[in-house]
């Protein structure tokens, strides 16, 4: 395994198990991020991604499973939605209160290495009250918040998203715990799939920002391609993170970007111990390691064998 490869897929992928299309009840989740964690590939593997309504059915879980696991439970939590910034405050309060009894009673087991909580579609820019209250409360319980986007994928999108990043990396400045961005890269129909170019605007955005983002959604298979199930072309997990690399390492532009977001050769994309490369372009293996643990922190899927299958397949795993 070439050493750049590794340094790229290490603790990348945020098992959501729990979620569609997977939709695993609570304990059929935990029993396979449990045998993963005990497998030879568990290097790959980062959190278990959890419906904050769904905490309480986890410590007896947590008990039975905690052999299996190789150190504490690692959680990434996913807050509660409210449409307004009325309905989000209100649903923070409770979510926060959920939380800490969770820790209190299970602290020495788990880590919640994240909170990921969805910004209110309306409006489409967030106020500056509820971003202090959202930081403020991750912060008193010191955890990572990623915020997440819900105004429509539509011909406004890219217009709106300056704004909004303007807004974070604004209050990330006076933040004790700045936080990142998290990006929804698909769903179970062609609809819920963001353009290339709107995918590039966010890489680029969070760059220029300085922002960390991660992604969730769609990312089952590691270079774009076409998929039957939802009729549509799927991102691919590596044509992210490619891009994601030589958009920082070489200033590119967001058209530059979504050239490589397109891409669907696997042979475009290279690995090396020296490197990764698209094309003509590389990264140094240092810098990989270095962009992955400050802005490119991970992805979430429903599935891990998927995309363990695919790279074997393509022979970059071994």
């Amino acid at each position: 395994m070439m050493d750049s490869f590794r340094r790229l897929m290490s603790g990348i992928l945020d098992y959501a198990g729990m979620f569609p299309p997977a939709s695993l009840t609570v304990s059929r989740a935990m029993e396979q991020y449990a045998g993963y964690r005990s497998g030879q590939d568990a290097w790959m593997l980062n959190s278990f991604v959890v419906d904050i309504a769904r905490l309480e059915e986890l410590p007896p879980l947590i008990a039975r499973l905690k052999p299996r696991m190789n150190g504490r439970l690692e959680l990434s939590v996913v807050g509660s939605f409210g449409h307004t910034e009325d309905q989000c405050l209100e649903a923070l309060e409770h979510d926060m209160v959920m939380l800490e009894r969770f820790l209190h009673s299970q602290g020495a087991h788990v880590r919640v290495k994240s909170l990921e909580l969805k910004l209110p579609s309306e409006p489409s820019v967030p106020g500056g009250r509820l971003l202090e209250e959202m930081y403020s409360r991750a912060a008193e319980l010191g955890l990572n918040l990623f915020l997440e986007i819900t105004s429509p994928l539509d011909d406004g999108w890219t217009e709106r998203l300056p704004d909004i990043l303007d807004k974070i990396a604004g209050q990330n400045t006076a933040a004790r715990m700045p936080a990142g961005m998290k990006m929804r890269t698909g769903g179970t129909v062609s609809e819920a799939f963001p353009g290339s170019r709107q995918v590039a605007e966010m890489l680029t955005g969070c760059r220029d920002r300085r922002i960390p983002l991660k992604f969730t959604a769609g990312l089952h298979h590691p270079v774009r391609m076409f998929r039957t199930e939802v009729q549509g072309m799927m991102h691919g997990f590596l044509n992210m993170f490619a891009g994601g690399m030589m958009a920082h390492h070489h200033g590119l532009q967001p058209e530059e970007v979504a050239d490589i977001l397109e891409d669907s050769d696997p042979g475009h994309f290279r690995f090396s111990d020296q490197g990764m490369s698209w094309r003509h372009l590389t990264v140094p293996a240092e810098e990989v390691t270095r962009l992955r643990g400050c802005f490119l922190r991970s992805f979430g899927s429903c599935s891990f064998d998927e995309p363990r299958d695919d790279l074997r397949q393509l022979g970059w795993l071994p």
